[in-house]
């Protein structure tokens, strides 16, 4: 499981002045993933055309504590592209002599959000993150199934 728990850039929820009441599983599902622009024959997942990989830590549960007004059973298609070419030349991910740069390095997605009333409690959905739309609160879940507070 890929650990966000140092470092994440996650975007903040609409804050919510008061409670709503309403829980929400949103799942996200991949139905293309490339990265371009890297080789490297030790690391599979970096190569072009590499689908499961990055499927893998795309396709996460979400639940939402008190999800804001107009977000119950929310579909949204996606077709992203992220250029991140100067992260990849500029960082020491980069393994010297085994990864091939080729820019422009990007990362592009395809999928779908679907949102859904979830009527349990977040912590016994198995959600891989957790977040509350009133006090800004985030946790993440680990292997184990407990889950450590991201923010507050």
């Amino acid at each position: 499981m890929h650990s966000i728990s140092q470092k994440h850039n996650l975007c903040p929820i609409t804050q919510q002045t008061s409670a709503t009441g309403t829980s929400l599983i949103t799942t996200y599902t991949a139905t293309s993933s490339v990265i371009k622009g890297v080789e490297n024959p030790f690391y599979p997942a970096m190569n072009a055309n590499s689908f499961t990989p990055t499927r893998r830590i795309l396709e996460a549960r979400y639940c939402t504590i008190n999800a804001p007004e107009g977000t119950v059973d929310l579909i949204v298609n996606t077709d992203t592209c992220y250029d991140m070419t100067a992260e990849f030349t500029e960082t020491t991910f980069v393994m010297r002599g085994t990864t091939t740069i080729n820019p422009p390095v990007t990362f592009a997605s395809k999928g779908v959000f679907k949102s859904t009333v979830y009527k349990g409690d977040c912590f016994d959905s198995g959600a891989t993150i957790i977040t509350d739309a009133v006090t800004g609160e985030m946790w993440e879940r680990q292997e184990d199934g407990s889950y450590i507070k991201l923010s507050n």
